[in-house]
């Protein structure tokens, strides 16, 4: 850690690094599990018959459609921003991540379908990630920035 004049600046300091902590480790560690949990919940749950999937080439398993933001200096927001293809019924275009989460309903047909259910692989992810590797990513990376830092619980 750099010296600092007084209490002001040196935790204006850690708090950058905590942010800078949160946009690379952390949010590296939720893209990564995220895509985990896709493959996962979303593509090992069925083959599609009727289309062919995007998968790593723009569909929900592309990682630079899941996009971390900053809520606040210590809260990142990671969010999977997958648009949908166009609708066959009005060609309107929506947030794939909502409709493979809480599943789609038929409008076709009275028969069941996979795409019909839930497969929520946000959940798979907070709960994959609620093992403390969160709290050792975040200690991690103040580590390799010069802080001396223990963790000493962990987020469930």
């Amino acid at each position: 850690m750099p010296k600092v004049k007084d209490t002001a600046a040196a935790l204006a300091h850690i708090e950058s690094q905590i942010v800078n902590v949160l946009m690379n480790e952390v949010k590296n560690l939720v893209v990564e599990e995220m895509d985990r949990q896709i493959d996962l919940t979303v593509y090992s749950s069925y083959d599609p018959v009727m289309y062919k999937r995007r998968m790593e080439n723009g569909g929900l398993g592309d990682q630079k459609n899941i996009i971390g933001t900053l809520v606040d200096n210590n809260t990142l927001r990671v969010k999977n921003e997958t648009p949908s293809s166009p609708s066959v019924v009005d060609g309107s275009v929506q947030n794939l991540d909502a409709i493979v989460v809480h599943g789609a309903p038929n409008i076709f047909n009275n028969r069941d379908y996979p795409w019909m259910h839930e497969r929520d692989f946000v959940q798979a992810t907070k709960e994959a990630l609620a093992d403390g590797s969160l709290a050792e990513a975040v200690a991690a990376g103040l580590r390799r920035r010069g802080l001396k830092i223990r963790v000493k619980t962990t987020i469930k």
